[in-house]
């Protein structure tokens, strides 16, 4: 009887600890008086009310769209992102404290997180917008927590699997980054020492609950790309964004102006014009010549193909170059610029007609948003690397107590270098790609701290 009013004391303390969390993470939408938008905000919307696929966007993000808001208002969309976020980061939390036993103010202590993650790293900004930037972050927590945490119960590991699920398929940068860390873990597999980083669950596990999802993900996008008459393949624009990177770095110059003396090329009209940054997005011609985004693959996916024959190490070189300039590259927040008109302005109009005169009221469409954006974007450059600097420290300290600290850190400095590689290389180095995973260094920061505080705690109060 004590247990259960006990328990009843404390229904209203956690109640109010999550509804403190949900406004902590969403404190920059908040602020901005409306989910932050993006340019790419208003295809996700469209496909979510007519369902199509994209050659470039996964359909999975819009799927979550449709079920998380039924076309009532965009909050419920940020609300249930915040949900999500919220759930991992209580695992991780649990998982990073397991060794401390039972801890009576746990969820002030994960308030303290959750606070720390909110205004010292970019999280808000991204879990608050209507993009599926967040689910980066979020797909190698859920991958980590199903690998490595042995205390999950059946119906966690199954919520993780949904969380992963949604987060693999929302963009399919995802798949690949996941791919590279999964190959990172059987790499560790192969050699005794590095036995710590070995996965804790059986191989059935990770079967059902890693691998299931992530190809249930792919084979979801690649189906809806087949029924929309590009093929099995996970995304149709692949060739033309690889041959805007290779544009981009200058390689396809050289193929190019070797392969025009012998083969008429859409792009061989150009050799002295050839576009940068402006072939995808800008006005130059070439990319409505080669045939769009559907009808340039061909002659796209051959360019590349010959590009990476001829110049392999070149290739090679430019995309390990990329991957540390796109790792050193975070700006949060500095994309979230005034949109007047266009796609997702046209979207949010046809979709959520009575939020228009909302959305002209927020910060976002003033201006203001970006500005206060670029103020405290040094700020958050500042946190990661001290939290860099802490984690190595910390491991060189203490490596010998910090097994899940160490195991985390490692694996997640493995997968931001991946997220830099997939997209520093198939994509143009941006500030969004890596500022939607940045903040997973000060979460590794907290992973060593936190035991250490409540330790100390545990001390210091009476059994």
């Amino acid at each position: 009887m004590a247990n259960y009013h006990l328990l009843e004391q404390e229904r209203p303390s956690q109640s109010l600890a999550l509804g403190v969390a949900v406004y902590l993470l969403l404190w920059i939408a908040i602020f901005n008086g409306y989910p932050s938008v993006y340019d790419d905000t208003g295809e996700y919307l469209a496909i979510s009310f007519a369902p199509w696929q994209s050659p470039y966007r996964s359909i999975i993000y819009s799927l979550f769209i449709r079920l998380a808001s039924w076309g009532t208002t965009p909050w419920l969309i940020v609300l249930a992102q915040c949900a999500m976020t919220i759930y991992v980061l209580r695992t991780v939390f649990e998982y990073i404290v397991q060794k401390n036993g039972a801890i009576e103010s746990a969820r002030y202590y994960f308030l303290g997180l959750v606070t720390f993650l909110a205004f010292a790293t970019s999280l808000p900004w991204f879990v608050g917008q209507l993009m599926p930037d967040v689910f980066t972050g979020l797909s190698f927590l859920s991958a980590f927590l199903l690998l490595y945490d042995s205390t999950l119960s059946i119906e966690r590991r199954v919520l993780l699997s949904v969380v992963l699920t949604v987060s693999v398929g929302s963009h399919l940068s995802k798949v690949l980054s996941l791919g590279l860390v999964l190959s990172a873990v059987l790499v560790f597999r192969a050699f005794r020492r590095t036995r710590q980083f070995w996965p804790v669950s059986s191989a059935k596990r990770i079967a059902a609950f890693v691998l299931a999802p992530i190809l249930a993900s792919a084979g979801v996008v690649i189906l809806s790309n087949h029924h929309r008459g590009y093929g099995f393949t996970l995304s149709a624009g692949t060739p033309v964004f690889l041959f805007n990177r290779l544009l981009e770095s200058r390689l396809a110059d050289d193929y190019l102006e070797q392969q025009c003396k012998i083969e008429k090329l859409t792009p061989c009209k150009y050799l002295q014009d050839l576009p940068r940054t402006s072939f995808l997005w800008g006005p130059h011609p070439l990319l409505p010549e080669m045939g769009g985004w559907f009808g340039a693959r061909g002659e796209a996916s051959k360019i590349v193909s010959g590009t990476i024959r001829r110049y392999p190490i070149r290739f090679l070189v430019e995309c390990v170059k990329q991957m540390f300039r796109q790792f050193v590259t975070f700006k949060p927040g500095v994309d979230n610029y005034p949109y007047h008109s266009g796609p997702t302005v046209d979207a949010l109009d046809r979709l959520y007609p009575g939020d228009m005169e909302k959305l002209r009221l927020t910060r976002q469409w003033s201006g203001q948003l970006k500005l206060f954006a670029g103020r405290i974007s040094p700020y958050y450059e500042a946190m990661f690397w001290i939290s860099l600097l802490t984690c190595v420290v910390l491991l060189i300290t203490r490596y010998s107590q910090s097994g899940p600290a160490n195991r985390f850190f490692f694996l997640t400095l493995i997968f931001l270098f991946a997220n830099a590689l997939v997209t520093g290389s198939v994509s143009l180095v941006s500030d969004r790609y890596q500022s939607r995973v940045c903040w997973m260094v000060s979460l590794c920061s907290a992973a060593y701290i936190v035991p250490l505080l409540v330790a100390r705690w545990n001390e210091r109060t009476p059994s």
